[in-house]
């Protein structure tokens, strides 16, 4: 089913009193991370239907390779009007969901759950819910674009739907399906989006400047972020879901206390008093397998990104080893430990390369087609 993403940004916020679309989370703007939500989740094409102060938001969305339609009367249509622009790009996909644009906490495991759904039952109408209350983004299928396309009639997108029955599922959890419509709704978005998002490159290069990582450190995060970046979009095209942002500003972080003790745990703890739960989970185990999912999660994404870089050069997991097995025995507890890590990167480079047909082990600075 090859399913299409529409988000809604053409609004005034009247009720929040700031643009919503440019409140900043993690960052990035809260539309940005909206975009990422869908692109987690592996939906393309995506159209952001913009109105109010087009201009300011058409060159932060061309980055991201979304299309765009422009609602020429935000202040006198309703939602409906948007999606039904927004639908005309989207008219060759089987199906789309739709959010609207200040709801950036969306986890891929939502969409997920409806996407799973509507293949199950064949609905073109499936809605999220959360202990019974149901939650965006709906799925809408291919049947019912007409439907939407040709309504004219009461109460917008509601009411060319009415007639249509839907399916629910179970999915998400109400921190992550905020909405900002209030500022005191914004600020919980900011707290959940700390905890549970990923961070900005130059929220990462700040932290940087604060902790006095050093030059040649940096430059190591850099490689090892671009890497897990490259790895966790070939993923999210093959159907796995990730978050994008978190391997990557994960990856970016990991040794942002190098030179303290520990300093996996060092850095974890640093970032947990900023409130940077999941940051903190994929600094803490970087270093060692041990404890960690054994598939392919944000946290071993940036574990084996890190074992394939040294210093900022591409390397095999058993090269980057290499010091470490000839310093520390096999019968030592660090010895023990450092061939266990080195047996899981192993292995998740053959899950890797079994889910995208990429070699992650080619030759130095090589990612290559099996």
């Amino acid at each position: 089913m090859k399913s299409a993403g529409l988000i809604t940004a053409a609004g005034l916020s009247s009720r929040m009193g700031s643009f919503k679309p440019l409140l900043e989370l993690n960052g990035l703007p809260m539309l940005v991370h909206t975009v990422y939500s869908m692109q987690n989740a592996g939906l393309s094409p995506i159209c952001v239907v913009l109105g109010h102060r087009s201009e300011e938001l058409r060159p932060l969305l061309e980055p991201h390779g979304v299309l765009i339609a422009e609602n020429p009367n935000p202040a006198g249509s309703d939602m409906l009007a948007s999606v039904q622009l927004g639908l005309d790009k989207l008219k060759d996909c089987d199906g789309f969901f739709l959010l609207p644009g200040d709801m950036p906490l969306l986890s891929p495991g939502v969409f997920r759950a409806v996407m799973k759904k509507a293949e199950e039952t064949g609905s073109s109408y499936v809605i999220p819910t959360v202990r019974g209350k149901a939650i965006h983004p709906p799925f809408i299928g291919r049947a019912l674009y007409g439907q939407i396309l040709s309504y004219g009639g009461e109460d917008g997108l509601r009411g060319a739907l009415a007639s249509v029955r839907r399916v629910t599922v179970e999915a998400g959890d109400m921190e992550m399906s905020r909405d900002a419509d209030r500022p005191e709704d914004y600020e919980e978005i900011l707290q959940t989006a700390r905890k549970r998002l990923g961070l900005s490159d130059d929220g990462c290069r700040r932290l940087w400047d604060d902790c006095w990582t050093p030059e040649h450190v940096r430059r190591h995060c850099r490689a090892t972020a671009e890497l897990a970046d490259h790895m966790a979009r070939r993923l999210i095209d093959r159907g796995h879901f990730l978050d994008r942002l978190l391997c990557r500003s994960g990856a970016m972080l990991h040794d942002l206390l190098r030179l303290e003790h520990r300093h996996e745990l060092a850095g974890a703890a640093y970032l947990r008093g900023l409130g940077y739960e999941r940051l903190a989970s994929c600094v803490e185990h970087h270093m060692t397998f041990d404890d960690l999912h054994p598939g392919l999660t944000e946290e071993s994404l940036v574990f084996l990104a890190d074992k394939l870089v040294k210093e900022d050069k591409r390397v095999s997991p058993q090269e980057r080893y290499a010091p470490a097995m000839e310093k520390y025995d096999e019968e030592t507890e660090i010895g023990k430990r450092v061939r266990r890590d080195l047996t899981a990167a192993l292995r998740l480079c053959k899950l890797y390369e079994s889910l995208t047909g990429e070699c992650l082990m080619a030759g130095e600075n090589e990612v290559m087609p099996c």
